[in-house]
């Protein structure tokens, strides 16, 4: 009978993890992705003595560099849930080692379903876990003697300077292990240990250049997009429910429960299916895969600015942008660039350089990447260091461009890319795509303002005629946010005599054009100067027609959804014209 309950429970376990695996690479493997995008392990002299400016130094070296594998979307969740495995027998053995004996590695799932909720949210790096895991390790070797009273001066020892190498802020954990095996002592000795243990730790705290809540916390860092602080503390206090229920005589059909119990809360409270649908698109432009980001894009709703903004840009890339605008909802103008602010986290900013690359602001989108570089938890993002050395090819400096290159050729993913940028840079050969941004580029060195957006894209359109991007954004622009007479100005400006010369005139643009149509004279002069098709001017009549016997009732105007027009008297933005 034991030996077909312990095949349960083994049966049990491996399901856990293999459930683990599954979500992290079935529902979450782009949050898992967008880790990479985030850290940097460049291995270069002194690298490692910076580690050591902060406590658990040897977690977070540890954690960065198995976080660079992050980009192979199998090897992520692998990665996690090898840590996971060696968290739970660490967390068991430590139990077994305080009394608990029939359900300890039952129980020791519950940190474990706790920290897979953790590692599901954007910026919580790898290194925490690491440092989870190292603290209930250090917990077992600290307990590996013959005696209850085996926190001798070398545990004492061990347990403080774990946290300048290893545990950083997880040291809290070991001090609830402490207390579980320790129960038994008298209580007045046991507050003296722990008083000197925490005196401790809290002077060695005070030699890193981190907040009193830094020091508690790190390798999770305060300040980024994370959940409420205080929750950090559900690590150890999973850690000492595990202690209590066992020692309690919890049994393991009930151990069981609760620990599915515990992961199914955990991951479903940490999901977030459109933040996963946002980092999705983001890592996809980041890995070039823009079929990709159109085929995410393409049925977004109009209420998910995400979707409508990367939608944008798959149209301006495929110089599609006026002549399907209208086929997606819109909501103004306001889909079409990230306003950048205080508080911006870095997943916007992302997508802000990605725009501005496209519409050829290179300056502007430097001055983003290297506020990325700035705000990065560990000081470095491959994103962001992958996007300056395209943007100094583009500009023409190479040697800010190999500086560039340099840090990634010391990375283990990106060293192949960085060196056939390198050879092509010397060999005079880009790549089309940097080519392309070349010839775009702004032929102006002003860095705008985030929220001077019409002024950025307005010196583009000045200093270099030739950006159609730039401009199609700029006469877009005026056309979501109704503004009928400026939209005039800059045709006439960047687009008349050009590009009408060139290419067929887009339909949105000769829709915009024939409104301010108000007689025959002005019809054959609209109709001369801008070339309008016949086919537009009468379907303008037909509309005026419909409108009139409608009463303003845009809903009887269905037909005619999709033109500029319908979009123009409808209810979807108030009116803003100039």
């Amino acid at each position: 009978m034991r030996c077909k309950s312990r095949l349960w429970e083994h049966l049990y376990i491996l399901l856990f993890f293999v459930g683990c695996w599954l979500w992290l690479f079935l529902v979450q493997p782009y949050h898992i992705s967008f880790k990479e995008e985030t850290g940097a392990f460049i291995r270069l002299p002194g690298m490692f003595a910076a580690y050591m400016s902060k406590p658990a130094a040897l977690s977070a070296f540890i954690g960065d560099f198995l976080t660079q594998f992050f980009w192979y979307r199998a090897l992520g969740p692998m990665i996690l849930c090898a840590l996971f495995v060696l968290l739970w027998l660490g967390t068991a053995k430590a139990l077994v080692r305080c009394g608990v004996e029939r359900v300890a590695y039952l129980l020791a799932l519950l940190p474990v379903a706790v920290e897979a909720g953790f590692v599901s949210y954007l910026n919580y790096p790898l290194s925490a876990t690491v440092a989870f895991v190292s603290a209930v390790w250090l917990s077992v070797a600290c307990m590996q003697r013959p005696s209850r009273n085996g926190f001798d001066l070398l545990a004492w020892v061990m347990i403080t300077l774990s946290y300048s190498l290893l545990t950083g802020g997880q040291v809290i954990t070991v001090l609830v292990l402490f207390l579980l095996y320790r129960r038994r002592v008298n209580w007045r000795i046991l507050i003296v240990e722990i008083l000197m243990l925490s005196g401790a730790i809290l002077i060695l705290g005070s030699n890193f250049e981190l907040s009193p809540l830094g020091r508690l916390v790190y390798p999770v860092i305060p300040g980024y997009k994370l959940p409420a602080l205080i929750l950090l503390a559900l690590g150890p206090v999973s850690v000492l429910l595990a202690g209590i229920l066992g020692l309690s005589g919890f049994k393991p059909s009930y151990s069981a429960v609760l620990s599915c119990v515990a992961l199914s809360v955990s991951l479903t409270s940490s999901f977030n299916s459109q933040e996963e649908y946002m980092v999705r698109m983001s890592v996809n432009a980041y890995r070039g895969h823009w079929n990709k980001v159109w085929t995410l894009a393409e049925d977004a709703p109009e209420s998910m600015f995400f979707g409508t903004f990367y939608r944008d840009v798959c149209l301006a890339r495929k110089s599609e942008l006026p002549d399907r605008l209208l086929e997606f909802g819109q909501k103004g103008s306001d889909g079409m660039h990230v306003l950048v602010e205080r508080g911006t986290d870095y997943l916007w900013l992302f997508a802000s350089i990605d725009q501005l690359m496209e519409v050829g602001d290179i300056p502007q989108a430097t001055g983003c990447a290297l506020l990325c570089q700035t705000i990065m938890p560990g000081g470095n993002s491959t994103f962001a260091l992958r996007r300056l050395s395209e943007l100094a090819i583009i500009s023409g400096d190479s040697d800010v461009a190999k500086k560039y290159l340099d840090m990634l050729s010391h990375t283990v993913v990106h060293r192949r890319w960085a060196e056939a940028m390198k050879d092509s840079l010397t060999a005079g050969h880009l790549p089309q795509e940097l080519s392309y941004y070349q010839a775009i580029a702004s032929k102006n060195d002003r860095l705008f303002l985030q929220s001077d957006w019409y002024g950025s894209l307005e010196s583009l359109a000045a200093t270099n005629p030739a950006n159609r991007t730039a401009i199609d954004y700029l006469l877009c622009a005026h056309l979501l946010d109704k503004q009928l007479q400026s939209f005039v100005a800059e045709y006439d400006k960047y687009y008349l005599n050009r590009f009408d010369r060139l290419v067929h005139v887009p339909i949105l643009y000769q829709e915009a054009l024939v409104t301010g149509i108000t007689d025959s004279e002005s019809y054959r002069e609209t109709v001369s100067k801008y070339q309008i098709d016949s086919d537009v001017t009468q379907r303008y009549s037909r509309f005026l027609e419909a409108l009139d016997k409608s009463g303003g009732n845009v809903g009887e105007l269905g037909e005619y959804k999709g033109t500029y027009w319908y979009y123009l008297v409808s209810n979807r933005l108030s009116s803003n014209n100039n």
